[in-house]
């Protein structure tokens, strides 16, 4: 049985205090060895020690010490500011334009390179009339000193762009009336103003892409409310009213008319995009013609918008759509504006409350959304 560290600390006559590095991190014990170091560290190695409190010992293996040649611990000897000058030193040929460079007064550059060459026990610059020179072991040093700054220099650069959400990650679902129009092209602008920010898109309808968002596997959904009453920590930020267009072959007289009126509906076969009566498409769509229902017959089930499209163009019946979910180049169906712009729907983007990242935050900028209404209350 080891005795506890403490005591083998005592008995060997230390009381100055000093760190043991261990596998399992760091740890303060609280006791010291001026005189014996080698003696006491030697026992310590690769032995199973206790440490801690004198009530709650706490045994944990010591992987490795490594003592110098005056048996102290070895520490890094080389500080960043030890890598600048000798960067500056070797890239400009002397002390005083390596100082102006760091901004520095000379005598105090000269101090800081004697110290370190002191305690790396080296001499890293030959002093010559052309100026300084590195030695081989200051070539080597100066060498790891601009990789270890230019890495550095990314690190930063790389966790401010975090910060500021200029890098990242965005995951982000949408309904696929999304996929044409304006959120594309915006969608374009970020990436291009952006190239740091890796995107992931995912395509369903409101409530699954809801329940993504507030399970965290999605960061922001752009969604047709209503979203699902149970997600209570869900957040909608309103994108504002978007008018329906009555999607109708482009061979068909109506194509023609300049604008149209609701009850033109009446006795016609309606084609309602939606994956499920639970979407938000769908609930608003049956909100828009409520007290027209009975006179339409109406055709559910087809999906997804492309398909939707391509019912109208056959003459299967005709399709209540938003404007900027029809490619601009298809030339065998028609958008017809109504005559009442209150025919429309309300879309927005779910968030998680409270938990948006640097890049999501940037992203909803650059989309510069409305303030968070309730869909409840834009009716």
């Amino acid at each position: 049985m080891f005795e506890p560290l403490r005591s083998r600390a005592r008995r060997l006559g230390g009381c100055s205090e000093f760190l043991v590095r261990l596998g399992y991190g760091t740890a303060e014990t609280g006791v010291g060895v001026r005189r014996h170091r080698a003696r006491l560290l030697d026992e310590c190695v690769s032995a199973p020690l206790e440490y801690g409190s004198d009530r709650e010992p706490v045994k944990v293996p010591i992987l490795a010490i490594v003592i110098s040649d005056r048996y102290h611990l070895r520490m890094h000897r080389i500080s960043t500011r030890d890598l600048q000058i000798i960067d500056a030193i070797t890239r400009d040929g002397s002390v005083r334009a390596a100082a102006r460079r760091l901004h520095i007064a000379q005598p105090p550059l000269s101090r800081a390179l004697h110290q370190l060459e002191e305690r790396v026990g080296v001499r890293l610059f030959e002093r010559s009339s052309r100026g300084m020179q590195p030695t081989p072991e200051g070539e080597e040093l100066a060498y790891h000193a601009a990789d270890i700054l230019a890495r550095l220099g990314r690190a930063e650069d790389a966790v401010r762009d975090l910060g500021s959400g200029h890098a990242g990650h965005l995951r982000i679902g949408y309904t696929d009336d999304f996929q044409y129009g304006w959120f594309p092209r915006r969608f374009s602008d970020f990436l291009a103003a952006h190239p740091a920010v890796e995107v992931h898109l995912e395509q369903d309808y409101t409530p699954l892409l809801c329940e993504r968002v507030a399970s965290g596997l999605l960061d922001l959904a752009f969604i047709t409310p209503p979203s699902p009453t149970h997600l209570v920590d869900l957040e909608i930020q309103s994108l504002g009213p978007t008018p329906l267009r009555l999607l109708v072959p482009a061979d068909h007289p109506v194509a023609k008319r300049p604008r149209v009126g609701l009850e033109i509906l009446r006795g016609e076969v309606l084609i309602v995009g939606a994956l499920r009566p639970e979407s938000g498409f769908y609930i608003q769509i049956m909100q828009t013609l409520r007290g027209f229902e009975r006179e339409i017959r109406f055709r559910r089930g087809i999906y997804p918008t492309a398909m939707i499209a391509n019912a109208v163009a056959s003459g299967i019946g005709w399709a209540l759509v938003p404007p900027d979910s029809m490619p601009d180049d298809r030339t065998d169906v028609v958008l017809v504006p109504f005559d009442d712009e209150r025919i429309q729907i309300f879309r927005g983007i779910a968030l998680r409350r409270g938990s948006q990242s640097p890049a999501v935050r940037r992203f909803l900028a650059e989309l510069d959304v409305a303030a968070s209404v309730p869909f409840s209350t834009r009716r």
